[in-house]
């Protein structure tokens, strides 16, 4: 996943299946939306004209971060954990 940041504005975009996470940045949080081109479930509504999309939460704690994720308008039950990779310089 890379991400970009413009003052509170986030984007990322992440996997093979055009990932996009879209939101804010409060602190340490990030509230937001995942989009796909593809999910394990359409949604009836379409978000950046796409119908794969959920909510997303992730907090950042040095180099981890954890969240939650859902799809559609549903709660956020599925888990999202990751590590900053450091690129060369």
């Amino acid at each position: 996943m890379t991400l970009k940041q413009d003052g509170s504005a986030v984007s990322a975009t992440y996997g093979d299946d055009g990932g996009e996470l879209v939101g804010t940045l409060a602190g340490n949080r990030f509230e937001g939306i995942w989009i796909e081109n593809g999910s394990s479930r359409r949604c009836t509504t379409a978000k950046g004209g796409r119908y794969y999309w959920g909510h997303v939460r992730l907090t950042f704690t040095g180099d981890r971060f954890t969240g939650e994720f859902g799809w559609c308008e549903g709660e956020r039950t599925g888990r999202w954990t990751g590590n900053r990779v450091r690129r060369p310089r």
